[in-house]
């Protein structure tokens, strides 16, 4: 057990490195504002949330005596491999489905098939995570999405 702790200290401390390196040469591209995002915009805040889980990550791991081993059982592996086929086919239909309605079927067959929330919960939270996204980069930032067979 001592070895898997080690292995997540030296894996935490490699992310940080990682996200440490990320944001400061996004720092070097112009990172913009909110209203008017530069070309290192996602790359710097990217940067800083990596940083931080895996910095939140470490503390834990160093904290505790004892590091939870996630193993390959339990159709993990087919979860997964649905979880990166839903990624695909989301890339494949963007331009046709549109960011609203692709969004919602990647939300919805990541909540409730990946990681195996009840249908309910898997569609009010799909709704309000797509719908939330919109808001947020469309309305207040002003990007456009593929519009797709809905329009908007």
């Amino acid at each position: 057990m001592a070895s898997d702790r080690i292995i997540h200290i030296i894996a935490n401390i490699v992310w940080l490195g990682f996200a440490i390196a990320v944001t400061l040469e996004s720092l070097h591209i112009e990172v913009g504002t909110f209203k008017a995002p530069g070309p290192g915009f996602l790359t710097f805040f990217a940067g800083v949330t990596l940083g931080t889980l895996s910095l939140i990550s470490l503390v834990q791991c160093c904290r505790k005596s004892q590091v939870k081993v996630i193993t390959w059982v339990g159709g993990l592996p087919l979860r997964a491999g649905i979880g990166l086929a839903a990624l695909f086919c989301y890339v494949a239909l963007l331009d046709t489905l549109g960011f609203l309605l692709d969004g919602f079927l990647l939300l919805l067959i990541l909540f409730n098939v990946v990681t195996r929330v009840r249908w309910r919960i898997a569609l009010i939270a799909s709704i309000l995570t797509v719908t939330g996204s919109y808001l947020f980069f469309v309305i207040l930032l002003g990007n456009t999405f593929p519009k797709g067979l809905l329009g908007f």
